[in-house]
């Protein structure tokens, strides 16, 4: 966690490419929150590069060699994010990914949704994984159904990220 107490982890290329083909706008968005560190963008621009992704910025963000990121925040100042597109909605898809992989490295990983969940603004779509709200009348309750539908909802947006890739 970082110094303001908002959630924030580091995650690598490597986890982030087999999840979601970003768009750039979102490249831009997680670089910007500290959810991607410098490296991480080089190869994600690399990826995305190689996917087709027609954008200056990340041509030249794919060219980086490692003694020169210092030049990788100049490069993602220039990337302009599309009008009407929620960059932030994936980064909330990676981070509880992340999270949930990694769960057992945390006391009270519940606990880290929550604060995610204000985060991100208080998303209706996770409102469900949040264990002080309310659960849908009929819905089972406790912390198995929390994680359950923790699982479903990573399953959800893994298929619905998937067909970017």
């Amino acid at each position: 966690m970082n110094s303001d107490d908002r959630v924030s982890f580091d995650l690598p290329a490597v986890f982030v490419i087999p999840r979601v083909r970003l768009e750039p706008g979102e490249l831009a968005y997680g670089y910007a929150h500290g959810w991607i560190d410098d490296a991480s963008v080089v190869d994600i621009a690399t990826d995305l590069l190689a996917a087709g992704a027609p954008s200056a910025p990340l041509q030249e963000l794919a060219c980086v060699f490692r003694a020169e990121l210092w030049r990788v925040q100049r490069l993602v100042d220039e990337i302009e994010t599309e009008p009407g597109s929620e960059p932030e909605r994936v980064w909330l898809y990676l981070a509880l990914a992340w999270l949930h992989d990694h769960r057992r490295e945390h006391a009270d990983p519940l606990q880290l949704i929550e604060m995610l969940y204000a985060d991100f603004g208080y998303p209706t779509e996770i409102e469900t994984l949040v264990r002080y709200m309310p659960a849908t009348p009929g819905a089972p309750t406790g912390v198995m159904a929390l994680e359950e539908r923790w699982t479903d909802y990573l399953r959800q947006k893994s298929s619905e990220y998937a067909m970017r890739r």
